[in-house]
């Protein structure tokens, strides 16, 4: 099986929501859901354009669709038929849970695979390889994390599991298309507890994107990625190369049985939440550490004499 297609579609003209499926689509993401609300629709529609529920109305799904199409791309968008973001972050959640594949470790010491996945079914693989299953993203406006947040918290309670689980969150903080006005680093990060990234440029999201979910498939959390008002309809002309991971999109469909773990009432996740906070939680903030640069992250400096740093 091709593990990788190399795409080269020439000049296109990329929008932020654009960039943030591109980055998806490298990554190999197999099932996108979403629930509509500005600035974020535009990202979801894409997927769908891309899916083949909806025409290719834009020069870049036009494009890109056909050289999906060729390379025999899987892709399955779901958004007519989710009621809610609530529900739809559900649906993204069943996608990702099935398991029947394996990947070498990457990221991961013998000891820190140990941590993630000793406590689960796949503690017995003398490989200690990674379990995966298929990638998938789901996205919402800001708004849409507070109707989500009882799935998604559930979702924190039975980390790790295989496959890889993007958010993202279109952030309308100036209340431009919104009732209120919401900034969801905070919400994500603090409250769900994962991993959290700001995008800033349509030019290198995709990078961001892709790369959380090689590193965080890994570790068996969902991530984020959050996006301004502006950067969603911002555009760039770009050269759009890609080099899509059709391995991780092809993996074969499973399921594997664990109730101790996937399974959250109280004498089961009780246990956890200390090994979270005191083992897991450290082990994100190394490994983020680890691969600042790979991420895509940069430290952006206001001012001359900056005192103050803010770390989500």
């Amino acid at each position: 099986m091709k593990k990788n297609g190399s795409l080269n579609l020439g000049r296109v003209r990329l929008s932020g929501n654009q960039a943030v499926a591109r980055g998806a689509l490298e990554a190999g993401v197999r099932v996108a859901t979403g629930y509509p609300g500005a600035p974020i629709s535009d990202l979801q529609g894409s997927f769908e354009q891309l899916a083949g529920n909806i025409r290719r109305a834009s020069p870049f799904s036009v494009k890109l669709g056909q050289a999906l199409d060729e390379v025999n791309y899987n892709l399955t968008a779901h958004w007519g038929t989710t009621t809610n973001e609530d529900n739809a972050f559900a649906f993204a959640l069943g996608a990702v849970i099935g398991k029947a594949d394996s990947k070498k470790r990457e990221f991961l010491t013998e000891d820190e695979w140990d941590l993630v996945y000793g406590e689960t079914a796949f503690a017995d693989d003398q490989s200690k390889s990674i379990p995966v299953g298929s990638r998938v993203m789901c996205s919402f406006k800001h708004l849409g994390g507070n109707t989500a947040a009882d799935a998604i918290r559930v979702a924190v309670n039975v980390v790790p599991y295989s496959g890889g689980l993007g958010i993202a969150s279109g952030d309308d903080r100036q209340g431009t298309a919104s009732q209120t006005m919401q900034d969801n680093k905070v919400l994500f990060s603090l409250h769900f507890r994962m991993p959290t990234f700001e995008l800033h440029s349509p030019r290198t999201a995709h990078q961001t994107v892709k790369n959380c979910y090689r590193l965080f498939e890994e570790l068996g959390t969902p991530f984020a990625v959050i996006m301004n008002y502006d950067l969603s309809y911002r555009e760039v002309s770009v050269d759009l190369a890609m080099d899509v991971d059709l391995g991780a999109n092809m993996r074969q469909k499973g399921f594997t049985r664990d109730p101790k773990h996937l399974v959250t009432i109280g004498p089961h996740i009780r246990p956890r939440e200390n090994k979270f906070h005191s083992h897991l939680i450290p082990l994100f903030r190394k490994k983020i550490g680890e691969y600042f640069d790979f991420l895509g992250n940069t430290v952006q400096q206001y001012g001359e004499k900056p005192r103050t740093l803010l770390l989500l």
